[in-house]
C-alpha cells in the first residue's frame, strides 16, 4: 500500500510540475487567478449575494453558504495539519501566502472555490457556470505558481463541493434560525 501511495505522489509531482511550466505572461495571469481566490474577494462576492438575498428576497440563503464555507475552510486547515504535506515550492508559496501556511493538502483555496461553485450552481443554475470557470482558473493558478500539487486541488475541490451540497440542502432547515435575522437586518438601515 505504501508503494502505491509513493507512486501516486511521484505522478502527482511530475504532473503538477508539467502544468506549472508556462510562459511569463501566462504566469502573471495565473498569479492574478490564484490571488482572486483569496478569502477577501471570495468573501466580497459571497457578501454581495448575502446582501442581495436580505434586501430583495428577505432570506438568508447565502449566509448559510458563508457559514458552511467557513466550516469547510476550518476542516481543510485541520486536514492540512494532519497530513503535513509540504508545498511544491515553499519559497514561492511564502510570497503569495500571508499566513505562512506551510502545508499543501488539501488546498484551502480549492475548498473555498469548490464550496462556492457548487452552492452557487445549485442555487443560481443560470449563472453558476461563471463561478465554476472562476474556480477552475483559481485552481490552475495555484498549480502554475507551484503553491499546490494537482491532487491538493482535487482534494480541496471535492471537500468544498461536498460542503456546498450540504449548505444547499440544509439551508431550509437553517432558515428557521436565520430568517428572523435576515428580516431584522434591513430594518437597521
Amino acid at each position: 500500500m505504501a508503494d502505491l501511495f509513493r507512486k501516486i505522489d511521484e505522478w502527482d509531482k511530475k504532473f503538477s510540475k508539467r502544468m506549472g511550466e508556462t510562459s511569463q505572461g501566462m504566469l502573471k495571469f495565473a498569479s492574478f487567478l490564484a490571488l482572486s481566490g483569496n478569502a477577501q474577494p471570495w468573501m466580497i462576492v459571497s457578501f454581495l449575494f448575502f446582501v442581495f438575498d436580505i434586501f430583495f428576497k428577505h432570506r438568508s440563503d447565502n449566509l448559510v453558504q458563508l457559514i458552511i464555507a467557513g466550516i469547510g475552510g476550518l476542516t481543510s486547515a485541520i486536514i492540512k495539519h494532519i497530513t503535513k504535506r509540504k508545498r511544491p515550492n515553499e519559497e514561492v508559496a511564502l510570497k503569495y501566502i500571508a499566513t505562512g501556511d506551510h502545508w499543501s493538502f488539501p488546498s484551502g483555496h480549492a475548498t473555498r472555490m469548490g464550496c462556492l461553485a457548487m452552492f452557487m450552481t445549485l442555487y443560481y443554475p443560470t449563472f453558476g457556470w461563471i463561478i465554476i470557470i472562476w474556480a477552475i482558473g483559481v485552481n490552475y493558478g495555484r498549480i502554475a505558481l507551484q503553491i499546490h500539487y494537482f491532487l491538493d486541488i482535487i482534494g480541496g475541490t471535492i471537500l468544498g463541493a461536498g460542503f456546498g451540497v450540504v449548505a444547499y440542502f440544509i439551508m431550509d432547515y437553517l432558515d428557521v434560525i436565520l430568517d428572523p435575522i435576515s428580516n431584522w437586518f434591513p430594518t437597521i438601515w
